[in-house]
């Protein structure tokens, strides 16, 4: 046991020493590199490079969109398919603690969907007002 504990003892000092003896490297230690990367993305910003067009915008929003609603759909099939089973197959006890777990399960659904639907009409007024 006290083997053990010097032992413990000799790799923390190596580990300690190791860090304090040798050199570290560190990418942001050069200020003027700094400045200067930082100096051309403000350039970049305002020539306009790699502006996007409202266009592109759009597509990246209705393919996160589509991805979103699909993983939350998914996940509400799911969870819902092994409550169903849960409470089929449970006893008189085990049905009560399952009705406990539908309440926060059917909460979530409304907010999934309630949140696919106010995005919905958002995108609708917004692209109704810039047309």
């Amino acid at each position: 046991m006290k083997k053990t504990y010097f032992m413990i003892k000799i790799l923390i000092i190596i580990i300690i020493l190791q860090l304090v003896v040798l050199p570290t490297i560190s990418q942001a230690s050069i200020w003027d590199n700094i400045y200067d990367d930082a100096t051309s993305f403000l350039e970049q910003g305002q020539a306009g490079a790699n502006s996007l067009s409202s266009a592109e915008v759009g597509e990246a929003s209705s393919s996160i969109f589509a991805v979103l609603v699909g993983i939350g759909v998914v996940l509400a099939v799911i969870i819902g398919g092994i409550l169903g089973i849960q409470f089929m197959a449970a006893s008189a006890e085990d049905k009560a603690k399952i009705k406990e777990t539908l309440i926060p399960y059917i909460i979530g659904c409304v907010i999934i969907f309630g949140a696919i639907a106010i995005w919905q009409l958002v995108v609708n007024i917004l692209q109704g007002i810039a047309t």
